[in-house]
Formats: C-alpha cells, structure tokens, sequence
C-alpha cells in the first residue's frame, strides 16, 4: 500500500489567491478595452494582444477558483510513497506470468522454464 504525502498550505495563502481573483476580474475589461482604444493599423495588433490578455486573465481566475476550492479541504496531496515490497512482489509475479506464457507458447523449452523459474524464485522479494 502506498503512504500519500500532504502538505497544509500557509494562511496568508488565502488572501493571495483571493487577491488574484479580483485582480483577473479587474484587469479582463481592459483586454477588450484595448480593441476600443486602438485605431488604424494598431487594430489587429490590438485584438490578438486582447485575446492573450483575456486569456490569461481568465486562466488565472480559473486557476485561483480551483486553488481556493482545494484549501477548503484543509491539505494537498504533494505525492505517494509507494512500499518497495509491494513493487517487487508484483514484480516477481509479472515476470513469473510472462514465463509461463513464453512455456505456453513454446518459445522455451521445459528446462529453460525450470532454471529461469528458479532464478526468479531465489530473488529477495
């Protein structure tokens, strides 16, 4: 069984990812305020300028939101430590299967399966 590793995130995180709510939502309007302003020329360059911003300012809303809804629960998940025996014990009997098979299919002799069987047997697991 794999052991999970949590970490509980710092408390002025909160207002940090607060804050960049409401600047995403402050800075979205200037995107297409930016389409508005622009004459001439400048226009295309403005629109594709506004739809980067946009973007991002709806990526980092977005982001927070999801950020904000994982504090909630009080602790992230960082990662899994998973047990060596485990690992080996599955090991082994992967490649104990695949010997049976390779015998099953005749692409190795009796005595081939005997020796590689019990090597694979002596191994720590």
């Amino acid at each position: 069984m794999s052991d999970k590793l949590y970490i509980t995130p710092p408390r002025p995180m909160r207002t940090m990812i607060i804050s960049q709510i409401v600047i995403g939502v402050l800075f979205l309007p200037l995107g297409i305020a930016f389409v508005f302003i622009s004459e001439g020329e400048a226009r295309p360059f403005a629109a594709m300028f506004a739809v980067i911003w946009i973007a991002g300012c709806a990526a980092m809303i977005i982001h927070s939101v999801k950020v904000l809804g994982l504090m909630k629960k009080g602790k992230f998940q960082i990662g899994e430590i998973k047990n060596e025996n485990e690992e080996r014990t599955g090991d082994v009997t992967a490649r104990l299967r695949e010997l049976e098979k390779l015998k099953e299919e005749k692409l190795i002799s009796a005595e081939e399966y005997g020796n590689k069987r019990a090597e694979i047997m002596k191994e720590k697991w």
